[in-house]
């Protein structure tokens, strides 16, 4: 079923930074969750993170991914760890703590702190994850929310299709 407080923005060939840009110029949520366009969230995650915000009093969620084939079918899962909940912001960047991009659940706020993003940038993932540690109170859920489609060649998986991308509204 529709749920009308979920909006989804294609913007198809520009990049994962453009389709991020582009979606959250038009974000009108309390909170915001970003989603490469061929993966997948749990059916929990989005109330499990706000759960999780509204516990901790945190405005930043972070979580586990499990890594998904090109059919669907589970492969794996990544503890994203504590790390960037609990350590100094100077800790974090010297160990260059990074949790992909895709694994964050945080307050519109950071919308007008961030964004946009120059389209070519590639480190988007260490930018995000120091900024938030830097303006926020980040905490950490440990529960696999994120299906995170692999594809041959990539770090975590590969090269993927950033077209769309998903706010959610409160």
């Amino acid at each position: 079923s529709r749920d009308s407080r979920i909006r989804v923005f294609v913007n198809s060939g520009r990049g994962k930074v453009a389709a991020f840009n582009s979606g959250l110029k038009s974000a009108i949520g309390d909170y915001i969750h970003l989603l490469a366009g061929d993966d997948e969230l749990a059916p929990a995650c989005l109330r499990e993170c706000l759960l999780r915000c509204q516990e901790a009093k945190a405005d930043v969620v972070y979580h586990d991914n499990v890594f998904i084939d090109r059919r669907g079918r589970r492969t794996g899962t990544r503890a994203n760890g504590r790390e960037l909940a609990e350590l100094s912001l100077d800790e974090c960047a010297l160990r260059m703590i990074v949790i992909g991009g895709g694994f964050y659940f945080f307050a519109r706020r950071f919308v007008d702190l961030f964004w946009p993003q120059p389209e070519e940038w590639l480190a988007e993932d260490l930018s995000l994850a120091l900024a938030f540690k830097l303006e926020g109170t980040v905490a950490y859920l440990p529960v696999p929310l994120y299906h995170y489609r692999q594809h041959p060649g990539q770090s975590l998986g590969a090269e993927y299709d950033y077209s769309a991308s998903l706010y959610v509204k409160r």
